[in-house]
């Protein structure tokens, strides 16, 4: 199930979008209650940085000046504490999922990196917010559902995290293909924001009159995406687990490359 968050993990692999996330997670962090650690992974040659960042003594990056930057930061974006900060050279992936041991319920913020993200995604088990815009804040969210406890579970914290947002509720079912199945789950999803009082999007086609999704890889995906995509929306929450293939850790990875909006992927802890 999906529990509390106890900690935010800010993974940074450059200084893109920097303030953006440490803000998000900073907001995050406060208001759930939860602690903040930033983890800072040079990764040669991919990414570049600025002159400055550079050791005297070698060509890599001098540690004391990144940490110093990153608690410049979030003492200017208002942070009263001070938090952990630690730099590393390479191997992303394996510093958090070092981190992930330590500490169950936590959830990262990191911004989309291609590969990195998703290997990160890949390998561990954790709630994951990645950052695509550089946007302040979520006023508009969209979040896919399934119609089961799972969702109405993902729902209550989507609310927590965003109490000031407006959250939309998304229905797609490509594969229901008979009359009577779209009127049932239609009926299904009308009774389920009644109850979280929300509104939303029921979707009625078929994915065979935009895409074949025999013949097409990622057909699913790319329905479900182009939807999102078309709206206005800053952020999309999707809660993932292996008991239904439209929510599974493989939709997930298709959609992070797909959806243009941040991605907020909600995982079930284990305690």
């Amino acid at each position: 199930m999906i529990g509390a968050i106890r900690k935010v993990l800010v993974v940074l692999n450059s200084f893109e979008k920097i303030d953006t996330i440490l803000a998000k997670a900073l907001l995050l962090s406060s208001e759930q209650n939860a602690g903040l650690e930033v983890l800072y992974v040079h990764e040669e040659p991919m990414f570049d940085v600025p002159e400055y960042f550079l050791s005297e003594q070698s060509s890599s990056i001098d540690k004391a000046k990144v940490k110093k930057e990153i608690q410049e930061k979030l003492l200017a974006l208002g942070s009263e504490r001070k938090h952990a900060i630690l730099v590393f050279i390479n191997d992303t992936v394996d510093r958090v999922l070092e981190q992930l041991e330590e500490h169950n319920h936590t959830l990262i913020v990191t911004c989309y990196h291609d590969k990195i993200t998703e290997r990160m995604l890949k390998r561990s088990d954790a709630s994951m917010l990645v950052i695509k815009e550089d946007k302040e804040g979520y006023a508009n969210i969209i979040m896919p559902v399934n119609l089961s406890e799972d969702s109405r579970s993902c729902i209550d914290l989507a609310k927590r995290f965003f109490p000031d947002s407006k959250l939309r509720l998304l229905y797609d079912n490509p594969y229901l293909l008979l009359k009577e199945d779209k009127e049932k789950q239609k009926a299904l999803f009308e009774a389920l924001q009644k109850e979280t009082q929300l509104e939303g999007n029921y979707i009625q086609e078929k994915i065979s009159t935009e895409l074949d999704f025999i013949g097409e890889l990622y057909a699913i995906e790319k329905h479900l995406a182009a939807f999102i995509n078309a709206g206005s929306f800053d952020l999309t929450v999707l809660y993932t687990h292996q008991r239904d293939y439209l929510f599974s850790n493989s939709l997930s990875f298709a959609l992070l490359g797909m959806i243009e909006s941040d991605l907020l992927l909600l995982r079930s802890f284990n305690d």
